[in-house]
């Protein structure tokens, strides 16, 4: 019974934690362009230099892939990151315009659903024509909340 345990605990490891970790740091150093990790790890730890910056942005990233591996999408896309820079993006941008209390948590919760959905209805959309949305949904995303929410 205590080898299935260690087995099946192996397993948890191997195939939700390394690879939900992984797609984290990739959504990072997806920002720079980059597949390195030890840079993704810099650019983690730069972002707690101002703690409701880095909170913001860990929870935006966690929301959004949580939600990509809930909803079915691509695993591979999820642990590359793609699906969290843009939402990695827009929980930074509403870190620097409200102040930290559950306000910014709920806000940063939304703002990261509505960049992922974004996201996919752009590459979907854009795809068809060849052409890249990079970082078009941080952008939209920040708009809509930032104009949504301007008595807050």
């Amino acid at each position: 019974m205590k080898e299935t345990s260690t087995v099946s605990r192996n397993l948890f490891w191997k195939e939700t934690v390394v690879p939900a970790a992984d797609g984290l740091l990739k959504a990072y150093s997806e920002v720079f362009f980059s597949d390195n990790r030890v840079f993704a790890v810099v650019l983690l730890v730069v972002t707690f230099f101002d703690w409701p910056l880095g909170v913001s942005g860990l929870l935006s990233v966690m929301v959004a892939h949580g939600v990509a591996a809930l909803m079915g999408f691509d695993k591979h896309q999820i642990k590359q990151g793609y699906y969290g820079f843009n939402a990695l993006l827009t929980g930074l941008g509403l870190a620097m315009y409200y102040e930290f209390g559950w306000v910014l948590i709920v806000v940063v919760v939304v703002a990261a659903l509505l960049s992922l959905f974004l996201s996919i209805a752009l590459r979907g959309f854009l795809g068809n024509y060849g052409l890249p949305f990079l970082s078009l949904p941080f952008i939209l995303a920040l708009w809509i909340m930032l104009l949504a929410g301007r008595d807050f």
